[in-house]
Parts: structure tokens; C-alpha cells; sequence
């Protein structure tokens, strides 16, 4: 908050513009704009970290071509496990009964997801979506918490107990 404020007096009390070099280098990195947030102005005081209440998208934060990696992957990885035919099956299945929402927000998954025919920008996001609802009880939390040494997986799946 004391870079946003910061911002604001360059801006404001000195005149300076809001994309120039002094309230660049003020906020700095991560995407920080000379806005006060009223949910920060009124519910900083008493705690309130608004970096902590929103929800981040993945889908953002996660390459297209990242994800679709990192999803071949675990379908190989369920491949070969004992009986990963079956499991792949399972997780199929599970994505075909998850219900659509929304006016196309997620729609419906006809096909074998793991085959990852004929998908689209926004199939991927949809499965990206419903991933982690679909993919629990499946027991693998204990692979993919060793797949948490590599980088890519670090921020998806280290959260799985």
C-alpha cells in the first residue's frame, strides 16, 4: 500500500505521468497500479490482505502449452500405474459427469478427455477448471507429491495432502 500511496504523490503532488519512470520504478514488479483498491483503503487497517482473497487463475498464470504438457504427463503417469488402464478409464468417466456451467463457462466433456482430441483453447481451460475435483480420491496424491521436485509441478499439486 505504501508504493501505491507513493505513486499517487508522484502523480499527483509532483505532476509526473502514471506510465513514467518514477512511478514505474516506485511500484516496481507485480503488476502494481497507482489505484487504491477500497478494500484495501477500508479493510487494511484492520488486516485485511486483498493479494490473499483473490482467487488466482491458473489458466493465466499457466501457459497453454504448459498445461497441456503437464496433463499429458499425468495421463502417462496414470498409465503407468498397476492397473492405469482402469484409472484412466475412472478419470474419463469423471470428467464426462461433471455437469456444465454457466452460460458456456464449462461445458460439457463428450469425449475422452486423456485422448485430447480435437480440444480447444477453451477445453483446455475447462479442464484445467474441473482438474483438481476430478482427479481427487484417485490416490495418486502420493505421486504427485513426488513430482513436486520439479518446477512445473511445484505450484500446482504441493498442496495436495
Amino acid at each position: 500500500m505504501a508504493k501505491v500511496e507513493k505513486a499517487h504523490e508522484f502523480i499527483y503532488k509532483w505532476g509526473n505521468t502514471v506510465d513514467g519512470p518514477k512511478v514505474e520504478n516506485t511500484l516496481g514488479d507485480g503488476s502494481w497500479v497507482p489505484t487504491i483498491n477500497q478494500f484495501a483503503k477500508k479493510l487494511g487497517p484492520l488486516g485485511l490482505d486483498t493479494f490473499r482473497m483473490l482467487v488466482v487463475d491458473l489458466m493465466h498464470e499457466c501457459e497453454l502449452g504448459t498445461w497441456k504438457a503437464l496433463f499429458t504427463h499425468l495421463i502417462r503417469l496414470l498409465y503407468a500405474l498397476p492397473g492405469g488402464s482402469q484409472l484412466v478409464a475412472t478419470l474419463d468417466n469423471r470428467f464426462r459427469q461433471v455437469p456444465t456451467f454457466g452460460n458456456g463457462v464449462i461445458r460439457r466433456f463428450v469425449n475422452n478427455t486423456s485422448e485430447m482430441k480435437r480440444l480447444a483453447v477453451r477445453d483446455f481451460k475447462d479442464i484445467l477448471q474441473v482438474f483438481f475435483s476430478v482427479i481427487h480420491c484417485l490416490m495418486l496424491a502420493d505421486i504427485f507429491a513426488r513430482q513436486c521436485s520439479i518446477p512445473v509441478f511445484k505450484g500446482l499439486f504441493c498442496h495436495i495432502p
